[in-house]
């Protein structure tokens, strides 16, 4: 069994006693903004069926000629959008690497 010297165990201590001590890094930001990205595709996608109705009626309500075919057209440019972006997301993952 390897005991690590009194010096380095004192200071590992003392760090892990901060609460919150470093944890808001460029890398962490980096993660959470990406997540958030992820999020917000899968999301889009998956919510707009359901508020295309409500963004429909909301244009109708203001006196716009519109229906739900106008529409439409939303949907297939959410995956356009998502099939580009997603094998730049897995090229930065792959440079970058993942944590797990």
């Amino acid at each position: 069994m390897q005991t690590k010297e009194p010096l380095l165990l004192e200071r590992e201590q003392e760090e892990s006693s901060k609460v919150g001590y470093d944890k808001w890094t460029w890398l962490a930001m980096f993660t959470v903004l990406g997540a958030w990205g992820v999020l917000l595709v899968i999301g889009n996608q998956l919510a707009w069926g359901n508020d295309s109705t409500y963004v429909c009626s909301y244009f109708h309500h203001l006196g716009c000629n519109v229906s739900m075919k106008d529409f439409y057209i939303v949907q297939p440019n959410i995956v356009l959008v998502a099939t580009v972006f997603y094998p730049i997301g897995t090229i930065m993952a792959e440079n970058f690497g993942v944590k797990r």
